[in-house]
């Protein structure tokens, strides 16, 4: 891609990098929803089997698409596997940690953190970052100023598709803060919904 070469060119400095690097971060912004747009489309469609993924693979990558957006707000991507596998559509829970993980990222500040984790009857997905709180009413989600709302509503639809639910809360960090979290809490099921509501 020409922006990427012409980024990787150490002739390009001062106001033309930075224009540089604004076009890019818009470019991929214009990929994403045009992605998250698809996506959204095709959800009800989807005929794929229900899979047994990784969970590691599955954060690494995710990892690797948000690194990009984090290293340009200044922000730090760390996963956490605590479960080995997780049960449903590899595409659509990719997706989804990816929607969660900019949304803590452009929201937040400093380090998104995407944990997966096993309960008993649930994988629960949970993705940390350090903003300043949640103003929305409880159990709803905010988006940042990537802004539209399509990508949280995306994730709720895959958390659903799932037989799953997605959830907002405040958690305390210590006694003088509190850190915001999304979790998705998908219980164990053999198949998936065809149509979430």
């Amino acid at each position: 891609m020409e922006l990427d070469a012409a980024l990787a060119d150490p002739a390009l400095t001062g106001q033309g990098r930075d224009l540089a690097q604004r076009l890019s971060v818009q470019v991929e912004a214009q990929n994403s929803l045009i992605r998250r747009l698809l996506a959204y489309a095709r959800l009800d469609l989807r005929t794929d089997p229900v899979e047994v993924a990784d969970a590691a693979t599955l954060l690494e990558e995710a990892s690797r698409v948000l690194h990009p957006l984090a290293a340009t707000e200044g922000a730090r991507v760390e996963v956490d596997a605590r479960a080995a596998t997780v049960r449903g559509s590899r595409a659509e829970l990719r997706e989804l940690l990816v929607i969660l993980g900019e949304n803590a990222i452009l929201h937040g500040h400093g380090t998104a953190r995407l944990v997966i984790r096993e309960e008993p009857r649930s994988t629960i997905i949970e993705v940390f970052d350090e903003g300043p709180g949640i103003t929305a009413a409880p159990g709803t989600a905010t988006e940042g100023r990537s802004g539209n709302g399509l990508g949280l509503e995306l994730a709720r639809r895959i958390a659903a598709r799932h037989y799953g639910s997605l959830h907002i809360e405040q958690r305390p960090m210590s006694r003088a803060a509190q850190v915001p979290v999304v979790s998705v809490r998908l219980p164990h099921r053999k198949t998936l919904a065809r149509h979430p509501s």
